[in-house]
């Protein structure tokens, strides 16, 4: 009798973990401003000497919606250089969600300055 309640808690506790309360709070990925910029961070760190000492700004200085999935930024990193000291460097970057990848790509090619 234990066996089958607490399979019987289990299964329901499950069911409630998978949001099986159809609810609608899933966010557009196309338009999710968190992700958009957590993608981007990616492409920065293509263009860093260290990329794994990479510690990027929480939040984005400025940030614009361009529509058609598109996000422009404006942040900051602080990662090594060649010597293994920590440097920051200001930068703008555009990412837009591409549907057909199914991915994010490169929007505007990013502009670094100190």
């Amino acid at each position: 009798m234990k066996k089958g309640i607490i399979s019987l808690v289990g299964i329901s506790l499950l069911f409630v973990g998978c949001g099986g309360g159809g609810g609608s709070s899933s966010v557009n990925i196309c338009e999710d401003k968190d992700t958009a910029y957590i993608e981007s961070h990616e492409f920065i760190k293509i263009f860093l000497k260290s990329p794994s000492s990479a510690k990027f700004q929480e939040e984005p200085t400025d940030y614009t919606y361009k529509g058609d999935c598109r996000h422009w930024f404006l942040s900051y990193v602080d990662s090594q250089n060649s010597f293994g000291a920590m440097l920051r460097s200001n930068y703008t970057i555009g990412v837009r969600y591409d549907d057909n990848k199914s991915d994010w790509v490169l929007d505007e090619y990013p502009e670094f300055w100190k």
